[in-house]
Protein backbone atom coordinates (compact mmCIF):
# COMPACT_ATOMS: atom_id res chain seq x y z
CA UNK A 1 0.00 0.00 0.00
CA UNK A 2 2.74 2.46 0.95
CA UNK A 3 4.64 1.92 -2.30
CA UNK A 4 1.47 2.46 -4.36
CA UNK A 5 0.73 5.70 -2.52
CA UNK A 6 4.32 6.89 -3.02
CA UNK A 7 4.09 6.15 -6.76
CA UNK A 8 0.76 7.99 -6.99
CA UNK A 9 2.23 10.97 -5.13
CA UNK A 10 5.16 11.19 -7.53
CA UNK A 11 2.86 10.89 -10.56
CA UNK A 12 0.82 13.79 -9.11
CA UNK A 13 3.96 15.93 -8.99
CA UNK A 14 4.77 15.62 -5.28
CA UNK A 15 8.29 15.05 -3.97
CA UNK A 16 9.15 11.99 -1.90
CA UNK A 17 11.22 12.50 1.21
CA UNK A 18 13.90 9.79 0.86
CA UNK A 19 13.30 8.32 4.33
CA UNK A 20 11.23 5.45 5.69
CA UNK A 21 11.15 3.55 8.97
CA UNK A 22 10.91 -0.13 9.68
CA UNK A 23 8.48 -1.24 12.37
CA UNK A 24 11.16 -3.46 13.91
CA UNK A 25 14.91 -3.18 14.43
CA UNK A 26 16.53 -4.46 11.23
CA UNK A 27 19.74 -3.67 9.38
CA UNK A 28 19.36 -0.39 7.50
CA UNK A 29 18.01 -0.94 4.03
CA UNK A 30 17.15 0.89 0.88
CA UNK A 31 14.47 0.71 -1.76
CA UNK A 32 13.86 2.64 -4.92
CA UNK A 33 10.53 4.21 -5.77
CA UNK A 34 10.21 6.23 -8.98
CA UNK A 35 13.97 6.82 -9.20
CA UNK A 36 14.16 7.99 -5.57
CA UNK A 37 16.36 5.98 -3.22
CA UNK A 38 14.46 5.61 0.04
CA UNK A 39 16.62 4.84 3.08
CA UNK A 40 14.92 2.56 5.62
CA UNK A 41 15.81 3.30 9.24
CA UNK A 42 15.13 1.54 12.52
CA UNK A 43 12.30 2.82 14.73
CA UNK A 44 14.80 3.78 17.44
CA UNK A 45 16.09 6.48 15.05
CA UNK A 46 12.67 7.92 14.20
CA UNK A 47 12.67 11.03 16.36
CA UNK A 48 16.22 12.10 15.53
CA UNK A 49 15.74 11.61 11.80
CA UNK A 50 12.28 13.19 11.67
CA UNK A 51 13.58 16.27 13.50
CA UNK A 52 16.41 16.53 10.99
CA UNK A 53 14.35 16.10 7.82
CA UNK A 54 11.58 18.41 9.07
CA UNK A 55 14.12 21.24 8.72
CA UNK A 56 14.91 20.26 5.12
CA UNK A 57 11.27 19.56 4.19
CA UNK A 58 9.16 22.09 6.16
CA UNK A 59 5.99 21.25 4.20
CA UNK A 60 6.38 17.51 4.74
CA UNK A 61 3.36 15.30 5.42
CA UNK A 62 4.10 11.92 6.97
CA UNK A 63 2.31 8.95 5.39
CA UNK A 64 2.22 6.00 7.78
CA UNK A 65 1.14 2.44 6.98
CA UNK A 66 2.70 0.80 9.98
CA UNK A 67 1.95 -2.27 12.06
CA UNK A 68 -0.84 -2.08 14.68
CA UNK A 69 1.59 -2.13 17.62
CA UNK A 70 3.27 1.07 16.43
CA UNK A 71 0.16 3.19 15.79
CA UNK A 72 0.02 5.14 19.05
CA UNK A 73 3.76 5.64 19.49
CA UNK A 74 4.10 6.90 15.92
CA UNK A 75 1.15 9.30 16.26
CA UNK A 76 2.55 10.61 19.55
CA UNK A 77 5.88 11.28 17.85
CA UNK A 78 4.33 13.08 14.87
CA UNK A 79 2.22 15.19 17.22
CA UNK A 80 5.21 15.95 19.47
CA UNK A 81 7.12 17.21 16.43
CA UNK A 82 4.09 19.06 14.99
CA UNK A 83 4.09 17.00 11.79
CA UNK A 84 0.84 16.55 9.86
CA UNK A 85 0.25 12.92 8.96
CA UNK A 86 -1.90 10.36 7.17
CA UNK A 87 -2.22 7.01 8.94
CA UNK A 88 -3.91 3.96 7.48
CA UNK A 89 -3.44 1.10 9.88
CA UNK A 90 -5.79 -1.13 11.81
CA UNK A 91 -5.04 -1.38 15.51
CA UNK A 92 -3.81 0.73 18.35
CA UNK A 93 -5.87 2.44 21.02
CA UNK A 94 -8.24 4.53 18.89
CA UNK A 95 -9.54 6.67 21.76
CA UNK A 96 -5.97 7.53 22.77
CA UNK A 97 -5.06 8.14 19.13
CA UNK A 98 -7.91 10.63 18.67
CA UNK A 99 -7.09 12.38 21.96
CA UNK A 100 -3.39 12.61 21.07
CA UNK A 101 -4.17 14.31 17.76
CA UNK A 102 -6.83 16.63 19.19
CA UNK A 103 -4.62 17.71 22.09
CA UNK A 104 -1.69 18.41 19.77
CA UNK A 105 -3.78 20.38 17.28
CA UNK A 106 -1.98 18.64 14.39
CA UNK A 107 -3.63 17.93 11.06
CA UNK A 108 -4.16 14.20 10.60
CA UNK A 109 -6.13 11.84 8.38
CA UNK A 110 -6.62 8.54 10.18
CA UNK A 111 -8.37 5.50 8.80
CA UNK A 112 -8.40 1.99 10.19
CA UNK A 113 -8.17 0.70 6.64
CA UNK A 114 -7.18 2.30 3.35
CA UNK A 115 -7.13 -0.73 1.06
CA UNK A 116 -9.75 0.18 -1.55
CA UNK A 117 -11.29 -3.29 -1.64
CA UNK A 118 -11.71 -3.39 2.13
CA UNK A 119 -13.06 0.17 2.23
CA UNK A 120 -15.58 -0.75 -0.48
CA UNK A 121 -16.62 -3.85 1.48
CA UNK A 122 -17.05 -1.84 4.69
CA UNK A 123 -19.16 0.74 2.83
CA UNK A 124 -21.30 -2.05 1.35
CA UNK A 125 -21.84 -3.54 4.81
CA UNK A 126 -22.89 -0.13 6.14
CA UNK A 127 -25.47 0.17 3.34
CA UNK A 128 -26.68 -3.38 4.03
CA UNK A 129 -27.10 -2.57 7.73
CA UNK A 130 -29.18 0.51 6.86
CA UNK A 131 -31.32 -1.24 4.22
CA UNK A 132 -31.87 -4.47 6.13
CA UNK A 133 -31.97 -3.64 9.84
CA UNK A 134 -32.38 -6.69 12.02
CA UNK A 135 -31.62 -9.12 9.18
CA UNK A 136 -29.48 -11.17 11.51
CA UNK A 137 -31.55 -10.74 14.65
CA UNK A 138 -31.90 -13.93 16.64
CA UNK A 139 -28.56 -15.37 15.57
CA UNK A 140 -25.93 -16.14 18.13
CA UNK A 141 -22.20 -15.85 17.45
CA UNK A 142 -20.00 -18.45 19.09
CA UNK A 143 -16.27 -18.91 18.86
CA UNK A 144 -14.32 -21.98 19.87
CA UNK A 145 -10.56 -22.42 20.29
Amino acid sequence: MGKSVAEAAVSAGLQLVPVSFSAIEVPDGKLNICDTDIHIHNPSESERILRSIAKDYPDMIVVDYTVPDAVNANAELYCKLGLPFVMGTTGGDRQLLNKTVQDANVYAVISPQMGKQVVAFLAAMEIMAEKFPGAFAGYKLESYP
